[in-house]
């Protein structure tokens, strides 16, 4: 059992730390967000933001138009019947 226990010197540097005193390994540095990320995550959100609004406002203009002809509609048909 204990020859199964024992490990390469190259599996030892490589593994985890076994104990306290051993120095725990540094992360690799990671670059953070750029001016230009940021800004282009603006435009993308902007964008997005732009087209729904868009999809919204037609949607209302198209619903008041059809209220409005039928309206207009009704008034015809109501002076139409006066005019008989």
């Amino acid at each position: 059992m204990i020859q199964t226990m024992r490990v390469s010197r190259t599996a030892v540097s490589t593994a985890r730390r076994f104990f306290a005193s051993d120095a725990p390994a540094k992360p690799a540095p990671r670059p953070g967000v750029g001016i230009f990320g940021r800004i282009s995550s603006f435009l993308v959100g902007a964008g997005v933001t732009a087209l729904g609004t868009q999809f919204y406002i037609y949607q209302e203009l198209a619903n008041g138009n059809k209220m409005i002809l039928a309206k207009q509609k009704e008034l015809e048909d109501r002076l139409a019947k006066l005019e008989k």
